[in-house]
């Protein structure tokens, strides 16, 4: 039997990968500033 699924192990890895796409988000938009800006 497996365990049941952890509600905060799954909140965990849920803020992991808000956190993962919100960084790749700020980066793409730095990125997409720069380019509109001295571009």
């Amino acid at each position: 039997m497996p365990p049941p699924p952890d509600p905060d192990r799954a909140a965990r890895v849920a803020a992991r990968v808000l956190g993962a796409v919100f960084l790749a988000a700020v980066v793409v938009g730095v990125v997409v500033a720069v380019v509109v800006f001295h571009g």
